[in-house]
């Protein structure tokens, strides 16, 4: 089997992005393959472009009104996910996807070719379940520590304006070609599907 280019379209604050995630690696299990078997790239799209930078509040986690509803929590715990409500601020996403952009071009120099696809794992928990903030500086920072990234070179990084400005208008084309809802997926550059579809959605296009 040859290898597969798969590029997931997506966002930092997205629970069906983790989700959709876990899937796909349900089915890369399930065909037979390992990550070293595909290249995976995690692009931009902001489902909230115009939260300001400091993240906004979120509306208390009552009964009557809670932050998980049970359609997500059910799906979270199918495939290992404790999504918890816990985060207070909802986060402009803008320098987490800097951050991931920055990860995809170190894959060279560390010889690491999963350290972005970790990254996103890293960062999904830290949101959903750990409850960080990962629109600041300072959780972005230990995401990249945590991957073994450089952490002042990855502060450094996203917030470069023009990093910042590249990123935006990658997260705009991707809008522009019809991304609509996320995750979406692309293998060898051909779109798939989106939304966090089961694994069997996945088989025929890992099986080629």
């Amino acid at each position: 089997m040859s290898k597969v280019l798969i590029e997931i379209v997506s966002d930092v604050m997205c629970p069906w992005c983790w989700v959709g995630k876990r899937n796909l690696e349900k089915a890369l299990e399930i065909s037979g393959r390992s990550l070293s078997d595909v290249q995976i790239e995690w692009k931009p799209f902001m489902l909230r472009p115009t939260i300001p930078e400091e993240g906004m509040e979120k509306a208390p986690d009552v009964p009557e009104n809670p932050r998980v509803g049970r359609h997500l929590k059910q799906a979270g715990e199918n495939v290992g996910i404790n999504f918890t409500g816990k985060t207070d601020r909802t986060p402009n996403t803008l320098k987490a996807h800097a951050l991931l952009k920055y990860a995809f071009d170190q894959t060279v120099n560390t010889n690491d070719s999963n350290i972005q696809h970790r990254l996103a794992e890293v960062l999904f928990r830290m949101y959903f379940t750990d409850g960080k903030f990962v629109g600041s500086d300072a959780v972005l920072g230990d995401a990249a520590e945590e991957v073994g990234l450089d952490r002042n070179k990855a502060l450094k990084y996203l917030n470069d304006d023009n990093v910042l400005q590249e990123v935006r208008l990658e997260a705009k084309r991707n809008a522009a070609k019809g991304v609509s809802g996320v995750p979406t997926f692309y293998f060898n550059g051909v779109p798939a599907f989106s939304g966090a579809q089961p694994p069997s959605s996945f088989l025929p296009y890992l099986q080629q």
